[in-house]
């Protein structure tokens, strides 16, 4: 009777109304497709692994670098859903490289009227807040999201060279670009610190940008599972990237 009551709903809709109840949170999906078979109810060529690209989120950044630190965050701390994620093909460069571009490749997205699931993700700084107040100004479709990575209190107090030396200053919204969110406590190197550069006059603030960002990034994409899991790295600010990624991702879901 209730199969009969809920049949309006496929299964997948049902599971995402499920998985939106905070109660639910914590249980264990299992895949019974082994009795299904066993029992001559369908074949077992009918189940096919990994998402369909219909059930994906194209990941869009703006930068190759962002999107490489994406992926292998994906990998390392999220492999079960790492196949519900696509990435812009890298290898022959980033095709729109910068937010300015980033800003023009979503307006023609809205213009031709894509159909596929994209997120757009932007730095947490002064140029990212810039352009996703610019992406937002679009009206974007449904099957389109734009966000910003999440303001941390770890960068509430974080060293900023400037004018007058090196200051504690609050960098979100201003330098806290993807590498920020790596751990940078690294050996060899002065404490992390970002740089101010250039003032930015839409969004009323200055610019700036994290120093040795790539040996940050090379250390992190030479992490393994077992790096991860013995503690070796800190990935905890890494984890509130991929949870807003998730969040964001939830409206393109549904």
């Amino acid at each position: 009777y209730f199969g009969g009551l809920v049949g309006i709903l496929d299964s997948y809709s049902l599971l995402c109304v499920f998985g939106l109840n905070e109660a639910n949170r914590n249980c264990e999906v299992v895949w019974q497709y082994g009795p299904l078979c066993e029992n001559g109810w369908t074949d077992p060529d009918s189940f096919q692994p990994l998402a369909d690209r219909r059930q994906t989120v194209l990941i869009a950044t703006e930068g190759s670098s962002d999107a490489r630190i994406l992926a292998h965050a994906l990998k390392l701390l999220r492999p079960d859903i790492l196949d519900f994620f696509r990435f812009i093909d890298l290898t022959e460069g980033h095709p729109f490289a910068g937010v300015g571009n980033l800003v023009k490749f979503a307006q023609g997205l809205v213009a031709i009227d894509v159909q596929n699931k994209l997120l757009l993700v932007l730095d947490n700084d002064a140029e990212g807040v810039d352009g996703y107040q610019k992406i937002s100004a679009l009206r974007l479709p449904a099957n389109m999201g734009v966000m910003v990575l999440p303001d941390l209190e770890a960068f509430r107090s974080f060293p900023a060279r400037g004018p007058e030396g090196v200051v504690a200053s609050d960098i979100n919204g201003r330098a806290a670009a993807i590498e920020c969110y790596l751990d940078l406590d690294f050996s060899g190197k002065p404490p992390a610190a970002v740089t101010w550069t250039n003032y930015k006059k839409d969004v009323d603030r200055y610019q700036g940008s994290l120093d040795f960002k790539t040996t940050y990034v090379e250390d992190f994409l030479r992490q393994t599972p077992a790096t991860i899991a013995e503690g070796r790295y800190d990935v905890s600010k890494m984890k509130a990237v991929l949870d807003a990624v998730f969040e964001a991702c939830q409206p393109l879901a549904l």
